[in-house]
């Protein structure tokens, strides 16, 4: 087992990669490598204003992006951060004119390329070479809860009665909805 009588908190959300090097998010703000067979985690130096991370994903390559809630003041806002295995800092990102209060999902491809999902119908794509989160308008204020990027840089977003295509490499072009079924009950 790790052992993570360093670290407070629920973990929230984990994520390894073929070469098993893992990152671990928790409940408090707190973040993680881990190496496959190693016992102890490495602790990610984050703000102390982070409250929660809820999403953490990682790459072939060892890049990690990091979601969840930043508290600055109130009230809070959503926070996603670029991190590297190994490297102890993470790199925020500016999601823009946010609306959501939390990110709620991110994904990230081999070529570096993320996908943050969250409350308030909140979709961005990132970049490694950018700072800053190019929004996607996806026309929904609903809740966002999982996000998914291939290595051609097509993603999939679902949530709340809500699903969607998006490419980041046709920003311009509207997402392609996804009809969803009608659940009967009878």
């Amino acid at each position: 087992p790790i052992t993570t009588t360093s670290f407070s908190g629920s973990i929230n959300s984990v994520a390894i990669n073929d070469l098993g090097e893992g990152l671990i998010g928790w409940s408090n703000g707190q973040a993680a490598f881990v190496s496959y067979g190693q016992s102890s985690p490495t602790a990610i130096l984050t703000d102390p204003q982070l409250v929660d991370i809820t999403s953490v994903a990682i790459n072939a390559g060892g890049e990690g992006l990091v979601g969840g809630i930043f508290s600055p003041m109130m009230p809070q806002s959503g926070y996603a951060a670029f991190v590297s295995f190994g490297n102890t800092t993470l790199n925020p990102i500016n999601l823009g004119s946010i609306t959501s209060n939390l990110i709620r999902s991110v994904a990230i491809n081999d070529l570096g390329q993320g996908l943050i999902v969250g409350d308030n119908g909140y979709a961005a794509f990132v970049e490694p070479s950018s700072s800053s989160a190019q929004l996607i308008g996806l026309g929904t204020t609903n809740q966002l809860l999982s996000a998914a990027i291939n290595n051609f840089g097509q993603g999939l977003i679902g949530g709340d009665r809500f699903a969607a295509f998006v490419d980041i490499n046709a920003p311009h072009l509207p997402p392609l909805l996804i009809s969803l079924p009608v659940r009967m009950i009878i």
